[in-house]
């Protein structure tokens, strides 16, 4: 009598269960009770003047309180400069330069501190009227 040559090795038997594990749904769940860091958050500022029309090298200046971070930087055409925050920062001193003609709106208070988020990003208007 002819037998398939798979039928007598004892491999069949481990290979079904180990089949059958792997194609079982599983869920993994990790908890931790630590602090999150912060990572991936980026502040976007931008340079808005009184008509609405968005304002081109305007100096942003961006520290940590500690001073062992910084970040500085022009507004581009579309009046933004985008800063990626370092990991751990969660608080920074920022401060602008105006470009000649310009001068900061009275109600718009800087230097100022801003709080970073934990990850996304924060946009800041910065606004200032033509001179």
């Amino acid at each position: 009598m002819w037998r398939a040559p798979y039928a007598s090795s004892g491999s069949w038997r481990v290979v079904v269960p180990i089949v059958a594990l792997l194609t079982l749904p599983a869920c993994l769940l990790v908890v931790s009770t630590g602090p999150t860091p912060v990572e991936l958050a980026t502040i976007v500022f931008v340079a808005i003047d009184d008509r609405g029309a968005l304002v081109a090298s305007l100096q942003i200046s961006v520290a940590d309180h500690d001073g062992q971070w910084r970040d500085s930087g022009l507004t581009a055409q579309d009046g933004s400069f985008r800063c990626a925050i370092r990991s751990g920062v969660r608080r920074v001193h920022a401060e602008v330069t105006l470009p000649a003609g310009y001068v900061l709106r009275r109600s718009d208070p800087w230097p100022r501190e801003i709080d970073v988020p934990s990850h996304g990003s924060l946009r800041v208007e910065v606004r200032v009227t033509s001179a």
